[in-house]
């Protein structure tokens, strides 16, 4: 995959997940705290993503070929005033570059986390995913090994990404 395309694909995740944060601050709720540990998620045959969530802080990994490549770093932050489950991503940067902020919607199910995120602007409404959907939710699964991980049964389980 030549240099420009990679780029590309990890700007896209990147937004996507981004969209889907909100940021820390002191008036966070509980749902942070289930929400930490490390996440993975399959988006092809070559390439996972995998999203740490320590305390506010938030970081996403991609895995291309076997490759690791940081996409993202920032903080996170759950509304405590919102009937939905909101999260915005902010203060982003891929290196010493800033992204824009990310506002998303989550849904956490045992070990298994949804995320859309519709970018600076605009908060999605629902989870869509498909043809002609933009952006695009992902299905992220609990990684962590000191964990017990519990996947639906009909919801295939990606591999384990070694530390």
């Amino acid at each position: 995959m030549d240099g420009l395309l990679r780029i590309s694909i990890l700007i896209s995740f990147s937004l996507v997940i981004a969209s889907c944060c909100v940021a820390a601050d002191t008036h966070a709720t509980r749902n942070e705290g289930v929400l930490e540990g490390t996440w993975q998620a399959s988006v092809s045959d070559s390439q996972l993503l995998v999203l740490t969530i320590e305390n506010s802080r938030i970081e996403l990994t991609a895995e291309i070929n076997g490759t690791k490549e940081p996409s993202w770093t920032g903080k996170m932050s759950i509304s405590k005033d919102s009937p939905k489950q909101h999260m915005d991503l902010i203060e982003l940067s891929c290196g010493e570059k800033k992204l824009p902020d990310n506002k998303c919607l989550f849904r956490l199910r045992g070990d298994t986390l949804l995320i859309i995120g519709g970018g600076p602007n605009k908060r999605p409404s629902r989870f869509d995913s498909g043809p002609g959907s933009d952006p695009k939710t992902l299905v992220f699964f609990r990684v962590d090994s000191a964990k017990e991980q519990s996947v639906p049964s009909d919801v295939s389980k990606p591999p384990v990404v070694p530390q």
